[in-house]
C-alpha cells in the first residue's frame, strides 16, 4: 500500500514540475564562498588555454585550477604586482598573457613567469581608471579609460594614441562597452549615446537613440553592444532602463524592445546590462529584473531559467563564458557556476501495459529480459527493454490468492522454477501451466520450509534456497514424462547462522553472508567459512551483497554504511565506507558498471561509488526521485545497467557520443628545496639545486576545474629511484639526500576510471655539486695532500729529537699533575682523617649519654661528609670522561645545592653556555671549582650575606670565560685583608695559573664582588 501511496504522489508531482517547465532552462554546478572561492563580485572570467579559470574582482585577480586557488593584489612598494586591485576585466593575448584592465591603468601578466608589466597612461588628470579592453588585432588593444577616453596601444612598443570623448561630444560620460564590425568600425557605448570610431581615419560620429526615439531620457544610457557578422546591417545596444536599442547601420536608425513594455521604460525590467549570443536563437540578456532570451526572428522576450545545482534560481549575472567543450560558465556577485555534462545519463523507457516487472532473471539481457510481476497482472513476462515490447507474457493466477514475493527464477525441464515467499511453483513454458510444490522436512514447520528468502538453480534437477529462518537447504526435483513432479532429497547445508544473503561466484561456487562469509562448493558439496563479518551478540542486518569475483566483493548494512573486502597475500581485507553527512547509512542493492565503479541504491537514493571511492548522488534526477526503496538495479548479462522503477525500466548509459574525454593539463608548484622557492626556467622543464641543496619539495596540481577531486598523482625521480610512487589523492611531495647529478623528473596525473586521458610532465633537475665536490677540485686536491705528506713526513723525520723531547715534557708534567693529587690527597684527605681519628678517640672517653658525646658524634659525621666530598672532588677532577664544560657546570651546580641546603644564606647559581660544548683540561677543571668553592665558602663564613649570587659564562663564540661571585654580606676595607688573605691569594694564584684575569670590589655594609674574566685558549682547552 505505502508503494502505490508513493507512486501516486510521484506522479503528481512529477506531472506538475513537467507541466510549469520554462522553454529554456540551464543547470548549474555553483561555486561560491562556501565552495572555497573568495566570496567576492566576479566582473570578468576567463578561461585560458591550459583550461585554468581566472576571475576579475572588486578585490584583486584570482587564479583557479580546480584545487588551488591563488590571489594577485596590488602590493605596496612592489612593482611586480597588479597595478590596481578593482579588476573590471581580463583578455589572453595572443602569446598568453593576460591583459587587465584596472582601476589603476593597464596591467599585463606573464602567467609562466609570473611577472607585471604595468602600464601607466599620463592622462591629464592622472585618473588611470581603464574599465574595459578590446583587442582588435595581433598588435593593438582598445582600451577605455572610464569618463576621460580611448587608448590605442601597442602592446608590442608600448605605444599608444588618445582620443578624449569630450574633444568628441561633451555629453559622452561613462564609457562603457566596444564592438568591431566588418568594415573595420569601432563601436563604443557611452552613457550619453553610441559612438563610431573608423579605425583607419579615426574618424568619429555620434548618434543618440533620444533623437529617434522620444521616449526619456534613459534611451541613452547605453551599456553594452553586441555585432553579429550574420546581420552586418544591425547593432545591438543595451540600455539603463530604455530596453534593447536595435541600430539599423546603414539607415542610422534605432528600434526600441523592451523587456516590460509599459509607459515607463525605465522600469528595472528595462534596465539590460550585459548581452551573450545563446546558440542561433537569439541574445541572453541579463537585466535587473531576471535573465531573459532575445530572440533574432521575432524580437520578442522570452524567459530563461538558470539554475544551481541545488535548485536555487539564479537571477542576475555579469557575465556567460561559452566554452570550447559546450560547457557555459555564468558569474554575478556571488560566484560562478558551470554547466557540466554528466558521464551518465538515465534513459526512462516508460511502461505501454500495466505490467510492471518486480523481479528481475540477471541471466536475461536488454532483448530477452526475464521478470515476474507482484504487483498487477502477476505474470511471468519476457520483454525486450531495448524496444519496451513484451516478447511473451503468462498469467500466475495461483499468485493472485496471497502476496507472494518472488526471490528465484531458475530454469528447469521444460520451464522454470519460481520461487516466492509463499512457495515453489513450476512453470510449464510450452503448456503454459503452472504447478504449485509442497515443500517437508522433520522436525520443521510448514512455513520454514515454503516460504523462500532467496533460491539459486544449480542444475535443472537441483537447487539451493534460503528459508524465511535464514537457513540453506539443498533440495532435487523429481520428474514424471520429463516434468517436475515433486521435491525430493531435502539436505540441511547451515543451520542456525541466519543467512542473509547469497551470490553467485561461478558454475560451482556460491557465496553466502551470515554470521561469517561462507563459500559453498556445490560439486563437492563442502562449505566453508572464510570471513567473520561480525559475533552474534553485535549482528548486523545485511541488507545488500554484491559480488565482483571470488577475491573482491561489496556487502551493505542496515545503519552501517557498506564495505568493499578484497583479498591480498591470501588474507581478506576491507575498506569502510561508514555513514556520515557525506554517505549513506543503509545500502538496499548493489550492480557493477564497466567503468570499474558500483551502482548502489541506498536511503538517500541512487548512489554511484567510483573506483576510489568517491560517492556521487543522483537523487534530484526527475527520473530517479523514486528509486529510494526499490532493490532492483542489475547488471544483466549483456553488461547494460537497468534500474527496474514504477514508471518504468531506466537504463544507465555512459555517455558514448564520440568526444574524447578531457584532457588534463599538469601543474608542478611550489618547486622548494631547504624551504627557499626555487625558479625554473620559461619552457619549464628545467630546475637547478645550488651547492648545498640536497631536497626537493613540490605541489603537484592537475588543471581540472570539473573533476579535480577524482585525479591522482605518481612520480618517479629517475637516476634516484626507477619505480613509480602512487600518491593517490596526495599532492604533496618531498625528496630527500640527492647527490650533485643530473635526474629525470617524470609526473603522471591519471584519472582511475579513465574517463579523462592521464596527463604526464617530465622536468630535468640539475644538482649542483659543493666546490669541494667539483671533479677538478678533488685533482687538484689530491695532489697538494700528497706533497703535503711528503711534506709532513719530512717534517716528522726532522722533528723526531724535538718529539721525543716533547714527550719528555709531557711526562713532566704528568708527574706534576701526580705530585698535585698526591699534595691534595695529603693535605686534604690525611687532615680530615686526622681529624676523624681525633674525633673517635675523644668519642670513646666520654659518657654515651652526655651531650658532649652527641656533639662530638656530629662533628665526627660533618667530618666524614666532608672527606667524601674532597674525595670526590679529586676523583671528579682527574676522571676523563668528566673533562666537558657542561659537567663541570654540573658539578659545580651539585656542590652549591648541598651547600645550599646546610647554611641558611641563599645560593644562586647561573651558567649560561654559548655556542660548542668543550673540553677542559683536569687542572683547568680543578682550579676553576677551587676559586668558586674558596669565594662561597669565604663569604658564608664572613660576610653575613643573605643572598650568594654565582654567574658564569662561557662563551665559545667571542672566546671568553667570566666568573663572578657577588653575595649583599658586610663587605670589608680592602686595605684590611687579614680575614680573606688566605683565601683571596690562593684565587689569585689559581687564576694566575690559568692565564684569568681576577679582582674583588668590596664595600663596607654593601657586600663583595669577585670577578674572574679572560681567554678560553689560554686556559688548556680544544673543542670537538
Amino acid at each position: 500500500m505505502k508503494k502505490f501511496l508513493l507512486l501516486l504522489i510521484l506522479t503528481i508531482q512529477i506531472a506538475s514540475e513537467a507541466a510549469g517547465q520554462l522553454p529554456h532552462s540551464m543547470t548549474f554546478e555553483w561555486m561560491g564562498k562556501k565552495e572555497g572561492m573568495p566570496g567576492l563580485e566576479i566582473l570578468d572570467l576567463k578561461t585560458d588555454k591550459q583550461g585554468i579559470i581566472w576571475m576579475a574582482t572588486n578585490d584583486g585577480l584570482y587564479r583557479w585550477n580546480g584545487l588551488d586557488l591563488d590571489k594577485f593584489v596590488n602590493e605596496k612598494n612592489n612593482k611586480n604586482s597588479i597595478s590596481g586591485n578593482y579588476v573590471f576585466e581580463i583578455d589572453e593575448l595572443k602569446d598568453g598573457r593576460l591583459y587587465c584592465s584596472t582601476n589603476k591603468g593597464i596591467s599585463i601578466l606573464n602567467t609562466e613567469t609570473k611577472r607585471w608589466l604595468n602600464i601607466h597612461i599620463p592622462l591629464n588628470n592622472e585618473a588611470n581608471f581603464a574599465n574595459h579592453s578590446l583587442q582588435i588585432n595581433d598588435s593593438t588593444i582598445v582600451t577605455l579609460f572610464g569618463y576621460y577616453g580611448i587608448i590605442f596601444l601597442d602592446i608590442k612598443h608600448l605605444k599608444f594614441k588618445l582620443i578624449k570623448t569630450k574633444d568628441i561630444d561633451i555629453t559622452l560620460n561613462y564609457l562603457q562597452q566596444t564592438k568591431v564590425d566588418n568594415k573595420n568600425n569601432l563601436w563604443v557605448t557611452c552613457t550619453g549615446g553610441l559612438l563610431k570610431i573608423n579605425l583607419a581615419t579615426l574618424k568619429t560620429k555620434v548618434y543618440k537613440p533620444l533623437e529617434t526615439t522620444g521616449k526619456s531620457k534613459f534611451d541613452n544610457l547605453l551599456i553594452d553592444v553586441y555585432f553579429d557578422s550574420n546581420q552586418p546591417n544591425k547593432l545591438y545596444c543595451s540600455s539603463w532602463g530604455g530596453g534593447i536599442k536595435i541600430f539599423n547601420i546603414a539607415e542610422e536608425t534605432f528600434s526600441s524592445y523592451y523587456p516590460e513594455d509599459t509607459n515607463l521604460p525605465q522600469n528595472v525590467n528595462n534596465i539590460v546590462r550585459k548581452f551573450y549570443r545563446y546558440k542561433n536563437e537569439g541574445l541572453v540578456v541579463s537585466t535587473s529584473g531576471g535573465i531573459k532570451l532575445f530572440k533574432f526572428q521575432t524580437n520578442t522576450f522570452e524567459d530563461l531559467t538558470l539554475k544551481r545545482s541545488e535548485g536555487n534560481n539564479i537571477f542576475t549575472i555579469n557575465g556567460i563564458l561559452f566554452n570550447p567543450d559546450s560547457s557555459i560558465i555564468v558569474y554575478n556577485e556571488e560566484g560562478f557556476g558551470k554547466t557540466i555534462k554528466q558521464h551518465f545519463e538515465f534513459q526512462l523507457h516508460k511502461f505501454e501495459s500495466n505490467i510492471h516487472l518486480m523481479y528481475w532473471n540477471q541471466q536475461s539481457t536488454s532483448d530477452n529480459l526475464e521478470g515476474v510481476s507482484i504487483y498487477n497482472n502477476r505474470t511471468y513476462v519476457r520483454k525486450n527493454l531495448n524496444t519496451n515490447t513484451i516478447i511473451d507474457s503468462i498469467p500466475l493466477p495461483l499468485l493472485d490468492k496471497n502476496y507472494s514475493e518472488t526471490n528465484g527464477i531458475f530454469n528447469t525441464r521444460g520451464g522454470k522454477m519460481i520461487c516466492t515467499s509463499n512457495g515453489i511453483f513450476y512453470l510449464n513454458i510450452k503448456s503454459r501451466e503452472h504447478k504449485q510444490f509442497s515443500m517437508y522436512y522433520p522436525n520443521a514447520k510448514g512455513d520454514e520450509m515454503n516460504k523462500f528468502y532467496q533460491a539459486i538453480g544449480l542444475t535443472d534437477s537441483t537447487f539451493l534456497f534460503i528459508n524465511i529462518t535464514g537457513d540453506l537447504y539443498k533440495a532435487g526435483i523429481a520428474f514424471k514424462n520429463n516434468i517436475p513432479d515433486k521435491i525430493i532429497n531435502i539436505e540441511p547445508i547451515l543451520k542456525g547462522r541466519l543467512i542473509q544473503s547469497s551470490s553467485v561466484i561461478n558454475d560451482s561456487i556460491i557465496y553466502l553472508a551470515a554470521d561469517n562469509l561462507y563459500s559453498y562448493n556445490s560439486k563437492s558439496n563442502q562449505l566453508t567459512a572464510l570471513i567473520n563479518l561480525y559475533d552474534q551478540k553485535n549482528r548486523e542486518r545485511v541488507t545488500s551483497f554484491y559480488t565482483i569475483n571470488a577475491d573482491t566483493f561489496w556487502i551493505g548494512f542496515d545503519q552501517n554504511g557498506c564495505k568493499k573486502y578484497f583479498k591480498k597475500d591470501g588474507k581478506f581485507y576491507y575498506y569502510h565506507i561508514a555513514p556520515d553527512k557525506d554517505h549513506p547509512t543503509t545500502y538496499f542493492e548493489f550492480t557493477s558498471d564497466h567503468e570499474n565503479g558500483i551502482w548502489a541504491i541506498t536511503y538517500d537514493g541512487l548512489v554511484r561509488i567510483a573506483s576510489n571511492f568517491k560517492i556521487t548522488y543522483y537523487n534530484k534526477r526527475k527520473e530517479l526521485l523514486n528509486v529510494i526503496y526499490s532493490e532492483d538495479i542489475q547488471e544483466l548479462s549483456d553488461h547494460r545497467v537497468w534500474i527496474n522503477n514504477y514508471f518504468g525500466p531506466i537504463e544507465v548509459i555512459a555517455n558514448k557520443d564520440g568526444n574524447a574525454p578531457p584532457q588534463l593539463n599538469i601543474e608542478i608548484r611550489e618547486i622548494r628545496s631547504g624551504g627557499t622557492l626555487l625558479a625554473i626556467n620559461r619552457n619549464k622543464d628545467k630546475v637547478e639545486l645550488l651547492p648545498g641543496q640536497s631536497d626537493l619539495s613540490f605541489i603537484l596540481s592537475a588543471i581540472q576545474t570539473d573533476f579535480a577531486s577524482k585525479i591522482n598523482y605518481k612520480f618517479r625521480l629517475i637516476n634516484h629511484d626507477e619505480n613509480w610512487q602512487d600518491l593517490g589523492h596526495n599532492r604533496y611531495v618531498n625528496i630527500s639526500n640527492l647527490e650533485p647529478g643530473n635526474y629525470r623528473l617524470e609526473v603522471v596525473a591519471y584519472d582511475p576510471e579513465n574517463i579523462m586521458k592521464l596527463a604526464s610532465k617530465i622536468i630535468n633537475i640539475t644538482v649542483h655539486p659543493e666546490f669541494f665536490q667539483r671533479k677538478e677540485v678533488q685533482i687538484i686536491s689530491t695532489i697538494l695532500l700528497l706533497v703535503l705528506l711528503v711534506i709532513i713526513i719530512k717534517y716528522l723525520a726532522t722533528k723526531r729529537l724535538t718529539l721525543e723531547l716533547a714527550a719528555l715534557q709531557t711526562q713532566n708534567e704528568l708527574d706534576q699533575m701526580r705530585n698535585t693529587i698526591s699534595r691534595d690527597i695529603h693535605d686534604e684527605l690525611g687532615a680530615n682523617i686526622t681529624r676523624i681519628t681525633l674525633a673517635t678517640e675523644l668519642l670513646k672517653r666520654q659518657d654515651k649519654n652526655s651531650n658532649e658525646f652527641i656533639e662530638q658524634l656530629k662533628k665526627l659525621g660533618l667530618l666524614s661528609k666532608n672527606l667524601g666530598k674532597s674525595l670526590g672532588e679529586i676523583v671528579w677532577s682527574v676522571n676523563p670522561q668528566q673533562n666537558k664544560s657542561e659537567y663541570l657546570i654540573l658539578f659545580i651546580k651539585q656542590y652549591l645545592n648541598e651547600i645550599n641546603e646546610d647554611v641558611e644564606t641563599e645560593i644562586q647559581f647561573t651558567a649560561i653556555e654559548t655556542g660548542k660544548n668543550i673540553t677542559i683540561t683536569p687542572k683547568a677543571q680543578r682550579n676553576l671549582f677551587l676559586v668558586i668553592k674558596e669565594a662561597v665558602n669565604n663569604a658564608i663564613k664572613y660576610s653575613q650575606a643573605t643572598t650568594i649570587k654565582v654567574t658564569l659564562n662561557l662563551n665559545t663564540e667571542t672566546r671568553i670565560i667570566s666568573i663572578n661571585i657577588e653575595d649583599n654580606g658586610n663587605g670589608f676595607d680592602l686595605n684590611q685583608l687579614r680575614p680573606y688573605s688566605n683565601g683571596i691569594t690562593n684565587m689569585k694564584t689559581r687564576c694566575s695559573e690559568l692565564n684569568l684575569r681576577f679582582n674583588i670590589d668590596s664595600e663596607l655594609n654593601k657586600g663583595t664582588k669577585v670577578t674572574i674574566i679572560g681567554d678560553i685558549n689560554k686556559i688548556e682547552q680544544s673543542f670537538y
